[in-house]
């Protein structure tokens, strides 16, 4: 179970707030099962000068490390709104990542193909290649034909 924590910072929390962040994070946690916690801070710059005072920022606890989000905006709710965009653009691209690393290797298993002679030596590429020679008879009148009968063919073995 993913944990969520708010914490604010020249700011109080009221409850519109927290509902409001916690209907933006459903969508967050349903989206992606390896989050283990979320910590979100909130804060506001008292500063006149700072033209986007409202910041929001986001520590998430995936499987293998640490993202960080931030954002800033005018309104604490945009900034919100922001942050999960934010979060879901980074998580998406995490989960991308590590996803294409476990197929790659599920797929692979660790081990490449390769090609020994009866010695027991292994045959090099380029003489490998020269192993398999594949020739193709199709006449250029019927080619359509041999086309269509191959196609039939791979979808009965496949």
């Amino acid at each position: 179970m993913s944990r969520l924590n708010i914490h604010g910072r020249n700011i109080d929390l009221t409850v519109a707030l927290k509902d409001a962040l916690f209907e933006k994070m459903e969508r967050v946690f349903s989206h992606y099962d390896f989050i283990q916690s979320i910590d979100i801070h909130l804060s506001v710059h008292k500063n006149p000068r700072i033209a986007e005072p409202q910041i929001a920022e986001a520590l998430i606890h995936v499987n293998r490390g640490l993202i960080k989000v931030e954002t800033q905006a005018e309104d604490m709710y945009a900034s919100i709104d922001i942050l999960v965009d934010k979060m879901m653009r980074s998580l998406t691209k995490y989960k991308s990542k590590n996803l294409g690393r476990a197929k790659s290797a599920r797929s692979h298993k660790g081990e490449s193909i390769r090609l020994y002679s009866e010695d027991g030596m292994m045959i090099p590429m380029d003489e490998q290649l020269d192993l398999f020679d594949i020739e193709f008879d199709i006449d250029v009148e019927n080619e359509a034909a041999a086309f269509a009968e191959a196609e039939v063919q791979s979808r009965k073995y496949a």
